[in-house]
């Protein structure tokens, strides 16, 4: 990500290449934002396969999606115990939960929460899917950070539109809910990484919202 720096009293910043701290450089770096990008499958099986899910697994799509989440968390304690990283993790991640981790729980949570609400719970999926490699590109190809999060926001107002006129997504919700994704792909929290803070953050204001919702 950019790294802000203060230059002539003005706020620049400096760019910062992932591929140098990926596994796998940049090899890994793409493969990182392609596992990214495919992470709208998963939301679409949920929603519409659930029969296919039943039939294949004989379990439901709400089990999948619970033993999914298990199996990656164990496996990401066990990771974090080894202190190693695999390939597409950056070189920070071998002692903090990675960014898949985060972002398989966050959508998991998404989706058993919304289980019943598609046009809720597909654009604060795709939101993130498409928006946060967007904004790591846009800074990875030195664009000021201010730049980086309009472009977050521009992608994520796109995903919240689309939604509205395919799947009756309340039009009301566009505007501030591709505000937020864009305001929580750049809060810096301690060991949560952004794929968390997109999902989370619109999850919990569609939550407090949903009671007005017709």
């Amino acid at each position: 990500m950019g790294e802000k720096t203060m230059e002539d009293g003005e706020l620049s910043t400096s760019v910062v290449d992932h591929a140098q701290t990926t596994v796998g450089g940049r090899a890994g770096h793409y493969l990182r934002r392609l596992t990214h990008v495919s992470m709208c499958g998963p939301p679409l099986l949920f929603y519409y396969g659930r029969e296919e899910v039943q039939s294949a697994l004989h379990i439901t799509a709400f089990q999948l999606t619970s033993i999914v989440m298990i199996v990656i968390l164990v496996a990401e304690i066990i990771r974090m115990r080894m202190n190693v990283t695999i390939i597409g993790q950056r070189t920070y991640e071998v002692e903090q939960p990675s960014a898949l981790v985060w972002g398989a729980l966050s959508m998991g949570s998404v989706l058993l929460v919304l289980a019943d609400s598609p046009e809720l719970g597909l654009p604060i999926c795709f939101a993130v899917t498409f928006a946060d490699p967007v904004a790591g590109e846009l800074r990875r190809a030195g664009v000021s950070s201010k730049n980086a999060t309009l472009g977050c926001f521009v992608v994520s107002l796109f995903v919240w539109m689309l939604c509205s006129w395919s799947l009756g997504t309340p039009w009301l919700l566009c505007l501030p809910m591709a505000f937020l994704t864009a305001w929580s792909e750049q809060l810096r929290i301690s060991m949560l990484d952004d794929n968390g803070s997109m999902m989370i953050v619109p999850l919990v204001v569609v939550l407090m919202l949903r009671p007005w919702l017709s």
